[in-house]
């Protein structure tokens, strides 16, 4: 076909809600009392990209400082890149609410969403076949909150404490990460 294939909400993870943490400002309140959180991601496969032709991947994480945000707010760039033929993805991780004045909770946070990014560009790689995705030619992207996730994932993928791969033997690394806006520096901090 000669048409962008667009998988909307695909799960690729599920984990405890450590209190009041959410996917997405669009599930925020039915999400927030919920035991376990569902973790989703949104794929746009270009007509190029099938099992036999695969193609670079472009894995999308959006802003927000940790507390808030969606997939859908980077919905407009992974669709300019799917357009160009590359596959992209765009990523819900856990949101933790007021995690900015409270630094165990921001630490808790940055592991948190972490541990969802780094599952998510392994589900991904995991279904390479089915997605027409070339798993040796993979970047991540994010701005503010995102990027950080990108950088992170960049310098710690698979080693980050605190954090467990739902796919066994499938690595996080990326072989490109790109950030924007992105800090985990406390400005207010001496």
């Amino acid at each position: 076909s000669s048409s962008l294939r667009q998988m909307r909400d695909v799960e690729y993870s599920r984990r405890p809600n450590a209190g009041s943490q959410f996917t997405s400002e669009l599930t925020r309140v039915a999400e927030q009392g919920s035991p376990v959180l569902v973790l989703r991601l949104d794929v746009s496969v270009p007509p190029n990209a099938t099992a036999q032709q695969r193609q670079p991947l472009v894995v999308w994480f959006h802003g927000g400082g940790l507390s808030s945000g969606s997939k859908e707010d980077v919905a407009a760039q992974a669709l300019s890149y799917a357009s160009a033929g590359y596959v992209a993805a765009t990523v819900n991780f856990r949101l933790t609410p007021d995690n900015e004045t409270d630094p165990v909770k921001r630490v808790l946070a940055l592991q948190h969403a972490m541990d969802d990014a780094m599952n998510a560009i392994r589900y991904l790689k995991s279904n390479a076949a089915t997605y027409g995705i070339d798993p040796a030619r993979v970047a991540s992207f994010g701005n503010s909150a995102g990027g950080a996730l990108s950088l992170v994932n960049a310098v710690e993928f698979d080693t980050l404490v605190n954090t467990v791969s739902d796919y066994p033997g499938v690595s996080s690394k990326v072989q490109a990460a790109v950030s924007t806006g992105a800090t985990l520096v406390d400005a207010s901090a001496s």
